[in-house]
């Protein structure tokens, strides 16, 4: 068996997903706090650089509704969404200067590391999330929907 090998994150790389329809996109999640977009054709570095979490990222999904939008949950006990269709838009200085334009909702709902999230594939509502923590704790949540409309990447806007 033939194998690619690269240092894809500082630290150790905790989670990896393949994209459902890019056939050469991946994504990682590491201890160093970081999401990572890959191109395995291109593994020199990575296509995009997710920063958020103030922990190590413990997994990453990517989600059936929208090939840009992927979450991502960490020892920092949040869930972040975000939409790489919009990380090439420069951040609007002034109005909240930590937010990314990538990070689309960031959920703080836990008080401790969220162990695992999973979208939902069969909820009215698309952007309806489960998430678990270390303190036996599932939470059912969506973010308001000024949060994620006029989304380039959310295929399903008309």
């Amino acid at each position: 068996a033939s194998g690619i090998n690269a240092e894809v994150h500082i630290g150790a790389a905790l989670s990896c997903a393949f994209h459902p329809t890019a056939i050469f996109a991946f994504a990682t999640a590491g201890a160093d706090g970081l999401v990572r977009a890959w191109d395995f054709r291109k593994l020199n570095r990575p296509t995009y650089n997710l920063v958020g979490h103030r922990g190590g990222v413990l997994g990453v999904k990517w989600a059936p509704f929208s090939s840009t939008v992927m979450l991502s949950h960490s020892l920092d006990g949040s869930v972040i969404c975000w939409d790489l269709s919009k990380a090439d838009i420069e951040p609007l200085v002034g109005i909240d200067d930590h937010a990314r334009p990538e990070m689309v909702f960031q959920h703080f709902g836990h008080m401790g590391p969220v162990r695992d999230a999973q979208w939902c594939d069969h909820s009215d509502d698309p952007w309806t999330v489960v998430s678990v923590d270390d303190h036996n704790t599932i939470q059912l949540w969506s973010p308001a929907p000024n949060a994620y409309n006029n989304m380039k990447g959310d295929e399903d806007d008309e």
